[in-house]
């Protein structure tokens, strides 16, 4: 079964398959998509460091920057955490089994990704703030939906537990945010 398309399908088959596999190989399409999502979303601000000839290095510069933090943040940190915490229920996943986790649901979010390169194309910045809200909202909700299925799966937790596992792990995450500003 091919998880790019049946997690579109059928998530909790496809989440329950991932648990099963006891070798698995990365899966870096959605990490990738929504690192382009970011590098596209910082380049208006990249580019106006530079001269209007010099457009192109802001773009060579903001797209891998954007693939490097997606990698970071969700090919490390974020399943690094829901892990760690899940430790606490006595959860039974590895780190590629969440990352894996973690890359598949996130993959509704690169949707936005075609939204952006067609306005890009028109010439419009390609920031988040011309994409309708209501739009990423139910993406993101969407997403945020298949992470409970996927930990909860993975982990062998019940919904609630794996919600509960999700929320704990986001805390650090938005206390180093708050604290930032």
């Amino acid at each position: 079964m091919d998880p790019y398309i049946s997690i579109w399908l059928n998530p909790r088959a496809t989440f329950e398959e991932l648990a099963g596999k006891e070798k698995q190989p990365l899966l870096v399409l959605p990490i990738v998509g929504n690192g382009l999502i970011f590098g596209l979303d910082v380049y208006p601000d990249i580019a106006s460091i530079f001269d209007e000839g010099e457009r192109i290095w802001a773009f060579l510069l903001a797209l891998p920057l954007g693939i490097g933090l997606s990698f970071l943040v969700l090919g490390l940190i974020i399943p690094g955490l829901i892990k760690l915490f899940g430790k606490i229920w006595k959860g039974e996943s590895t780190l590629r089994k969440m990352v894996n986790v973690c890359s598949l649901s996130f993959f509704p979010l690169s949707i936005i990704l075609i939204y952006q390169v067609s306005i890009f194309i028109f010439g419009v910045d390609p920031k988040m703030e011309n994409i309708n809200y209501g739009i990423v909202y139910l993406l993101w909700l969407w997403s945020f939906g298949l992470l409970v299925i996927g930990v909860a799966k993975i982990q062998r937790f019940k919904y609630g537990i794996a919600l509960l596992n999700i929320l704990i792990s986001y805390l650090p995450i938005l206390i180093f945010v708050l604290l930032r500003k």
